[in-house]
């Protein structure tokens, strides 16, 4: 068994934003597969990236997820303030 470049693209972008770094993956790959399965050379992740542009499609995927968790805060105080103003007016009937 080996672990694709692919693979390795997927838990790079699941790296914590801030702490993302090809060495750093390759690193923790060889480590946690040693003798066990057969990864990427640095090289080839350093290609791969540059070529596919992760660096790019994990700052859109960043912020993705960022203006996803905003909306639904936003969502999640607007009925906490709808709730709060039905109850203010229901305390005046």
């Amino acid at each position: 068994m080996h672990i694709t470049t692919e693979d390795a693209k997927n838990l790079y972008f699941q790296m914590p934003k801030g702490h993302r770094s090809i060495r750093k993956l390759h690193k923790q790959l060889s480590e946690k597969y040693k003798g066990k399965k057969s990864i990427p050379s640095l090289t080839t992740l350093f290609r791969y990236s540059k070529e596919e542009n992760w660096i790019e499609q994990s700052h859109q995927i960043d912020n993705q997820v960022s203006e996803n968790t905003m909306q639904k805060i936003v969502e999640k105080k607007t009925i906490e303030m709808e709730s709060a103003s039905i109850l203010n007016l229901a305390s005046f009937v």
